[in-house]
């Protein structure tokens, strides 16, 4: 009876038209922004004007419709600059006849694509073989205890849907499929407990979350790259290999060469090569570039970035993957950049963080501050990194940057690179996610004075 006809897809912030769609026995529309009633629309065009605010922030869009009489007959709901793109696949659960759950159904569409290209399921926290995800057995499990499934369909590079369920101990037969993925980072080394033990940790307004799964799962990192730090990138990747190959600082050009006529010559790249500034074996890369092309009709907001296909561990490690080929563009929106790629780390509901690799950024023409765009991240619960390459940038000025570059004449990896490195790899290695009942904007999820040993990830 009433739809969003705007998408909403991209990063939000301002003031921007929303048009409805609306059946004729609607007779009044009341608009709700994070709880808060907006407006309230009482005649055809089912049109607002909806203030996002002065800077980018998760929302959730709220339109109930209403009948002659005042009565609620439906509603429908967008959430804002939280990249839910999850609607090309649906997951359900498959029953026996004692009404046991015994297998996982999972069915998509998806426009030009017959099949997923890779298919991850978690149960609890843990792998699931998937020979045909059309229907996938589930193990023994306790059915006095909430389990939970997660799933990842990879379908291209920009097409992924995610999907979760929860079901067993007080929800009986039910199933439930509206989570929420929060991340949390470990205070020290260690496990989180069993999610039994974790009720009462998290809260929204006051009131408890119920907690119904935790997993450490893989991981994920964006990294936004100026096309200027390439130069500096290939010197890195010289001298690490020098060292790789045991030479010293002047064999460096050698070990290179030899490099390229390894490759020439058809034989296998050591492992030791491929693993140059490895970040570990469950965790995903991919490079986003700062230069936007436009779409027509849409703003800068709403502009897209060309990225990278998402690499495995066995393409490589950091050094090797960032000299891939870059599309050098002016101007560069890297604020912009550095937002969208949050957006699309919070989406995978996976461990994640984002890395800037700033250089001079050259032609900057963001719209939205550093600061803005960093507070964005922290409200998603994102990890952002900033490496500057470079002394002197012309772009926004981050707070968290800081210099990991070489100065001239070095003849060896400057130990602030290798300790960005090493601290982005312990980021990942605390980071749990934890699956809370309900539907929850990430910034409205506060933790508990009886929470031991965690903080939310990205504070």
């Amino acid at each position: 009876m009433v739809e969003f006809v705007s998408l909403l897809i991209g990063l939000y912030a301002g003031v921007h038209p929303v048009e409805l769609a609306v059946a004729d026995e609607v007779a009044t529309i009341e608009i709700r922004l994070d709880g808060k009633t907006v407006t309230l629309l009482t005649a055809s065009p089912w049109t607002f004007d909806c203030d996002f605010g002065a800077y980018p922030a998760p929302h959730e869009l709220v339109a109930i419709a209403r009948d002659a009489r005042g009565d609620e007959i439906d509603r429908a709901i967008r959430w804002v600059n939280l990249d839910d793109s999850s609607a090309a696949a649906s997951m359900s659960l498959e029953a026996d006849d004692r009404g046991r759950h015994v297998a996982v159904r999972i069915s998509w569409e998806s426009i030009g694509v017959r099949r997923p290209r890779a298919v991850e399921l978690l149960f609890d926290g843990k792998p699931l073989p998937v020979a045909d995800p059309r229907r996938v057995p589930l193990p023994p499990f306790d059915p006095d205890q909430i389990h939970f499934v997660s799933a990842t369909l990879r379908f291209t590079d920009e097409h992924v849907s995610r999907l979760v369920a929860s079901f067993g101990g007080a929800l009986g037969e039910e199933v439930r499929t509206e989570l929420t993925a929060v991340a949390v980072a470990l205070e020290k080394r260690g496990a989180l407990p069993p999610a039994a033990s974790m009720q009462g940790w998290f809260t929204k307004d006051g009131a408890p979350l119920a907690v119904h799964g935790v997993e450490e799962g893989p991981a994920e990192v964006i990294f936004v790259r100026d096309p200027m730090v390439q130069a500096q990138l290939e010197r890195l990747s010289e001298l690490t290999l020098g060292l790789a190959y045991g030479a010293d600082s002047r064999g460096v050009a050698d070990t290179a060469v030899a490099r390229m006529q390894q490759r020439n010559d058809g034989r296998r790249e050591p492992d030791r090569l491929r693993r140059i500034a490895w970040l570990g074996r469950d965790v995903y890369l991919q490079f986003l570039a700062p230069s936007a092309a436009p779409l027509l009709g849409n703003d800068l907001i709403a502009e897209m970035f060309p990225h990278s296909p998402v690499y495995g561990a066995a393409d490589g490690g950091f050094l090797r993957l960032a000299q891939q080929p870059t599309q050098l563009g002016f101007p560069m929106h890297f604020a912009e950049a550095v937002a969208l790629a949050g957006m699309a780390a919070h989406a995978t509901h996976r461990r994640r963080a984002v890395v800037a690799l700033l250089g001079e950024a050259t032609g900057e023409r963001s719209q939205h501050t550093a600061e803005a765009v960093s507070a964005y991240l922290r409200q998603l619960h994102v990890p952002l990194a900033v490496w500057k390459f470079t002394g002197e940038s012309t772009g926004p000025d981050w707070p968290e940057a800081r210099f990991v570059g070489l100065k001239p004449g070095a003849l060896k990896v400057p130990k602030p690179f290798k300790d960005a490195l090493a601290e982005l790899r312990r980021t990942l290695k605390q980071h749990r996610i934890v699956w809370l009942e309900g539907r929850h904007l990430p910034q409205d999820i506060e933790l508990s004075p009886t929470a031991r040993g965690i903080r939310l990830a990205g504070r």
